[in-house]
Formats: C-alpha cells, sequence, structure tokens
C-alpha cells in the first residue's frame, strides 16, 4: 500500500451508496441525475425541504462513488449549487458489476455489504490503512470535551501557554495508561503544542466562548496531532466518517464508555481472508464477521471478567455500558453482538454456569451510543451471580 496516496471518502452512508445502485437497477439500469436526486429526497428520513436542489450533493457523491468503484457510468455531475439546473439530466447507467451487486442485494443483503467493502479496500487507500491500523490494536482517541480537561474553570483569563501545556498533560496520562510508547506521546506533544501555536489568535480571541473553544482544541488540534502521530494520512473530519462508514459495514466500532480509558476507543470487529495487519497489500477477497457464533463461546468468560473489572470485590449492579465496552474491546465484537449475546445468555437461566440480572436505564446512554437492549427492553445496569457463588454462599 502506497503510504503517499491520497483518496477521496464520500460523504454519503454505506446505506446510501448501496440504495441509489438498488435504484439505478430499478429503473432498468439507466436513469438521470436529477431523478435519482428525487429519489434520495424522497427516502430521506429526514424533513428536507422538497426544492429543486434538496439533496443533490448526496446523489452527486453517490454518482461519483458508483463510478469510482466501476459499478456505474456517469456523465457530467454537479460541482456546485449552481450546475444543478444545467446538469439534471445527465445520464446514468449501471454496470454489470454494478446489477451482480444489486441483485446481491436483493438476496442477501449483508452479502453485499460485504462485496462493497472489498471494493472500499481496493479502491479506497485511507479507509484501507484505517482497518489495517486498527486491525493491529484499538485506536485511543484522547476526545477533549470540556474546559476541565484544558485546565481551565472559564475562558476568561486564558493563555495560550497554560492551555498548551495543560492539554498535552490531560492528552499524555490517557494515553501513556493505554499502553502508548514514549515516542508516540512525544510525536503527539509536538503535534499539540505546534498546532496550538498556529492557532495562538483565535485561542486568544476575545469573542470565543467554551463551546468554540472546545470545538477549536479537538477538531484542529487533538485529532490531527493524534493522527499525525499515529501515521495516519487522512483529516480529522475523514477519519470521523470513516469510523461511521466503518461501523455500517460492521468491520469496525468504538465506545466510550470504557473505563480504563477516558475518550473513545475504536477497535476493528471483523478479519478477512488474508492478515491485512501483517501484510497491507493483500488482496481482500472474503469478510470474516464477529458475529454471535464467533462471540458466543467466549461470552460468559468474557462477560464475567467485565464485570469483575467494574464491581471489584462487590456483587452490587454496574452500568451495562461499561459492561458492554469491555467486553465488545476485549472480543473485538459489535455491540448489537454484545446484546444478542447476553440476550441468549439471559434466556438460558439460573440452570447457566451463570446468572444475570438486570435493570432498568437510570440515564440515557453515553453521547454517541445507543441503549443496550435485550430484545426490545432497555437494560441499564447488570449484575452477575455466578452457579457456585449460589450453591457455597461465595
Amino acid at each position: 500500500m502506497d503510504a503517499t496516496a491520497t483518496d477521496t471518502i464520500p460523504r454519503a452512508s454505506i446505506d446510501q451508496i448501496l440504495g441509489g445502485l438498488r435504484y439505478l437497477a430499478k429503473e432498468n439500469g439507466r436513469t438521470t441525475f436529477d431523478a435519482v436526486r428525487v429519489h434520495f429526497l424522497s427516502a430521506s428520513r429526514r424533513r428536507a425541504p422538497n426544492t429543486a436542489t434538496a439533496m443533490w450533493t448526496v446523489a452527486r457523491d453517490v454518482l461519483t462513488e458508483l463510478e469510482k468503484l466501476n459499478l456505474a457510468t456517469v456523465g457530467v455531475l454537479p460541482r456546485k449549487l449552481s450546475d444543478v439546473q444545467r446538469l439534471r439530466e445527465t445520464p446514468c447507467e449501471i454496470s454489470q458489476a454494478g446489477s451482480e451487486m444489486a441483485q446481491l442485494h436483493a438476496q442477501k443483503a449483508g452479502r453485499a455489504y460485504d462485496a462493497l467493502l472489498i471494493r472500499w479496500l481496493a479502491d479506497h487507500p485511507y479507509f484501507r490503512s484505517l482497518i489495517v491500523r486498527l486491525l493491529d490494536s484499538p485506536i485511543f482517541i484522547p476526545d477533549v470535551t470540556n474546559m476541565g480537561q484544558l485546565g481551565l474553570d472559564s475562558v476568561k483569563g486564558k493563555a495560550v501557554p497554560a492551555i498548551s501545556a495543560n492539554l498535552v498533560e490531560n492528552c499524555n496520562s490517557r494515553l501513556q495508561a493505554a499502553g502508548w510508547t514514549p515516542d508516540k506521546l512525544s510525536a503527539l506533544q509536538s503535534g499539540i503544542e505546534e498546532r496550538v501555536s498556529d492557532l495562538a489568535e483565535v485561542l486568544s480571541s476575545t469573542d470565543i466562548d467554551a463551546k468554540r473553544l472546545i470545538d477549536v482544541v479537538q477538531d484542529n488540534i487533538v485529532l490531527p496531532a493524534l493522527l499525525e502521530a499515529e501515521a495516519l494520512p487522512f483529516d480529522p473530519v475523514t477519519f470521523q466518517h470513516m469510523l461511521k462508514c466503518a461501523q455500517e459495514f460492521f468491520c469496525a466500532a468504538w465506545t466510550s464508555s470504557h473505563p480504563r480509558f477516558n475518550g473513545r476507543v475504536a477497535f476493528s470487529t471483523c478479519e478477512f481472508d488474508v492478515p491485512l495487519h501483517r501484510n497491507p497489500d493483500a488482496v481482500v477477497s472474503e469478510v470474516v464477521h464477529h458475529g454471535v457464533s464467533y462471540a458466543e463461546p467466549m461470552f460468559a468468560t468474557a462477560i464475567r471478567e467485565a464485570y469483575i473489572a467494574a464491581a471489584g470485590s462487590t456483587s452490587a449492579y454496574v452500568s451495562a455500558y461499561v459492561i458492554r465496552a469491555i467486553v465488545c474491546v476485549d472480543l473485538r465484537i459489535p455491540l448489537v453482538v454484545f446484546a444478542r449475546s447476553l440476550e441468549s445468555l439471559i434466556s438460558m437461566g439460573p440452570q447457566a454456569e451463570l446468572t444475570v440480572y438486570t435493570e432498568l436505564p437510570f440515564e440515557p446512554p453515553p453521547q454517541g451510543e445507543n441503549y443496550v437492549e435485550v430484545g426490545k427492553r432497555r437494560i441499564g445496569r447488570l449484575k452477575l451471580i455466578y452457579k457456585k457463588e449460589v450453591e457455597h454462599g461465595d
């Protein structure tokens, strides 16, 4: 894999890309840019205004991506809003490969997602570099979400050197505990200090408020410095979007609830027929997901160890989000697989090796995460009792 390769990741979702392909197939393989735009407008769950240009960027990005992947042949597409009227009738035609993928999606949607994932790994070097990195180990993201992490009580009287020193100490202490090497910590520190210096005027402006200060620090200092220290070649916006796409592909996930790291932990949730983390240039032909059948043989032991880590020597109820985070990162499984495996374990009842007790949520899930759900019931806290504890009173 060429480390200097550049890439353009579509801002559309994976479902929108496959949805556009299905629409082309439905229209006998041939339609226009504006017809695709109208399709996305009618399919949108958001209340987008029904204008002559609504959803034009989604249609453009989807069609651009389908052509890049040789799933469609597309004419000239609008690059800016003023081009939309002139290019409404731009022709779009599905390819043979596109027809085959659309048919696959109609028969087995999961296999179509895997087929698209394989194409992404072949044609998107940025996405491939992220997946290869996650296959090696989790990525720890030291998000800055409050003023305290900057060592400030408010934005008044802030000093840029103080922000720099406090930010370095805060991020490095978290990442050092997560196992970062001195070389990577030094690279992160240099990246933070350089960017704080470059943004000194913005950080010192009199009209900046707490929210904007945190946003500037997170998006323009911490994330770029992290990606540079990780030797990942893309910008923070692309990174965030690719994590979302990876979740849609069920090849990676993230959590902000892990008790051993204050921030997000991003981790892989699948393997491939070739070991990409040892041979990054290998050609992938099969995705091996970490689903329920993969997780179940290890799940009882993993959830027990997670409960002990969270509850310590007590037998108290603990956060289901914390338990989920530990198990998912350790087993490298998607959050939905945790829910299904937990449901299976609970259904075994007290005759099982352990018994799981649950309580409803007393608070919403952490920002960006969903509720833990077993069936249609939300779970907020868990307590585990082991069989030998019941028998022997341990």
